[in-house]
């Protein structure tokens, strides 16, 4: 497969990823399609991170809808792989540090 094939596909997963954790985080926290959507959009950023994994808004994104739907393990990773990819990123460090302490 082409570099800029894979450049496609990779957008293409971020954005769908980003759609989906949109309307999961627009519709009520009690509904299952919320919750659907949440989990796909996981899905979407982790075979995102698969073809590009130095994208820290990716990162973010991933460790992101991870919490919201409860992988606080994948959270954290995500969250350690956007702080490597962007170290002076405060909001990063700050979904890391809430991640740890949640975790215990």
């Amino acid at each position: 497969v082409s570099a800029r094939l894979l450049r496609v596909k990779f957008l293409s997963l971020k954005n769908l990823g980003r759609l989906l954790d949109e309307r999961g985080t627009a519709a009520s926290e009690d509904d299952e399609a919320a919750r659907t959507d949440r989990e796909e959009a996981v899905r979407c950023y982790a075979s995102a991170v698969e073809i590009d994994d130095t994208d820290a808004l990716v990162w973010g994104r991933l460790g992101r809808a991870a919490v919201a739907v409860g992988s606080m393990a994948v959270a954290r990773m995500a969250y350690e792989r956007a702080v490597s990819a962007s170290p002076r990123n405060q909001l990063f460090l700050e979904d890391l540090s809430e991640v740890c302490l949640s975790a215990g």
